[in-house]
């Protein structure tokens, strides 16, 4: 009967992590259904406008950079409407040294790879 009893405490708990899980498939699909919708609608644009990075981008992340003597790097993910990151890039660029702008004194020019 005591195993009966506790069986029967357990089986809401299961219940509840089964629906949960269920409803976490359909937010899935729902995204990933929404993301190709948007994405056929914006397949073939030619010019990246504000109204178009809004629609598409929720939002970029640049992180700090990592500097070297001779190499600064610096990562930049961009999380995608409906369907977050799809990967990330790290973008490495070399200071060279004696290259100024005109009014820079102590600055270092950059060259990104």
């Amino acid at each position: 009967m005591d195993k009966y009893q506790a069986e029967q405490a357990q089986l809401p708990e299961q219940i509840d992590a089964l629906e949960r899980a269920m409803q976490e498939v359909r937010d899935t699909r729902q995204n990933a259904i929404q993301w190709a919708d948007l994405m056929a609608e914006y397949a073939g644009i030619q010019e990246l406008t504000a109204e178009n990075l809004n629609l598409l981008v929720e939002r970029i992340e640049v992180f700090d950079q990592a500097a070297t003597d001779d190499e600064v790097e610096q990562t930049i993910r961009i999380c995608y409407r409906f369907g977050g990151y799809i990967g990330e890039r790290c973008f490495r660029a070399k200071v060279l040294n004696g290259h100024r702008r005109k009014g820079a004194d102590n600055e270092k020019a950059l060259l990104v790879s």
